[in-house]
């Protein structure tokens, strides 16, 4: 990721805006986490293998639109999985903003941008109290696999509450010790040049056991999701004529991340 991708999760780490704010910038990261990761030259039998093995999203779609149903999305014809990731704030205690990742759910590092082990093993998707980090945060943050971080979250009213304010919250909801089990990559969670310091991505279970605490009581928070596709990029365009005919809307922001973000190669990934 750049170092204009990193601001942009400072400031949704940072504040939690109005919902056509946050949907914007989530929309701006998302463009550039996929301008960093083009370009690179890979071979074409190392690329089929990483595809494999990775199972990496073929587009990023952002509604940015409250209670956007994606069970419905994730029966279309050609959808093999979804990540959602609400676009919300959590807190890791003591850490900046910008080593806190996304919350994320559903397939994510199952069926959808499973990425190389590099150290230890995958965050437990049944568990709140797990996490992974990205290859540099253990050198930024001095936490690696074995130590604990504390996460902090809202109250849900603070996040209902949130998004008529631009002031930071002091977080009221629960405060989950929780455990860095694993060091990962994958063409989603890597680092970058622009991006040295790595952040932290907490078990799926974090987002299942305390979505009120992300996404508040009234389902604020927007969220948005990865999506492989069966077919890969041809597959693209009759999924967005589907969800156009699901949802009724032809505004949906969408990223190709199977033309844009052509993934690194299985060495890359792995040393």
């Amino acid at each position: 990721m750049s170092a204009v991708c990193a601001w942009m999760r400072i400031d949704l780490r940072g504040r939690v805006r109005s919902l056509a704010v946050l949907g914007l910038l989530v929309a701006l990261t998302t463009g550039v986490v996929l301008t960093a990761l083009a370009g690179a030259r890979r071979g074409e039998t190392a690329v089929d293998r990483l595809v494999e093995r990775t199972l990496p999203a073929t587009v990023a779609a952002l509604p940015n639109q409250q209670g956007f149903d994606w069970e419905a999305v994730e029966k279309l014809p050609n959808v093999a999985a979804i990540a959602r990731f609400p676009v919300s704030q959590y807190f890791i205690k003591g850490l900046p903003p910008e080593a806190a990742n996304f919350a994320y759910g559903d397939a994510a590092m199952v069926d959808i941008e499973r990425p190389v082990v590099l150290e230890g093993r995958l965050a437990d998707p049944a568990r709140d109290d797990e996490a992974v980090i990205t290859a540099s945060f253990e050198g930024t943050f001095g936490k690696g696999v074995g130590d604990t971080v504390t996460i902090q979250l809202l109250a849900p009213e603070q996040v209902d509450e949130s998004y008529a304010s631009a002031e930071v919250p002091r977080p009221e909801g629960p405060e989950i010790e929780t455990t860095i089990v694993g060091i990962i990559r994958s063409p989603w969670f890597s680092d970058s040049a622009d991006e040295p310091g790595g952040t932290l991505v907490p078990s799926n279970g974090l987002f299942a056991q305390h979505a009120a605490n992300l996404i508040g009581n009234t389902k604020v928070a927007n969220i948005n999701a990865l999506v492989r596709l069966d077919g890969g990029a041809a597959a693209v365009p009759q999924f967005r004529e589907d969800l156009a005919a699901l949802t009724g809307r032809h505004d949906i922001e969408f990223f190709d991340l199977s033309a844009m973000a052509k993934p690194r190669s299985t060495d890359e990934l792995s040393g």
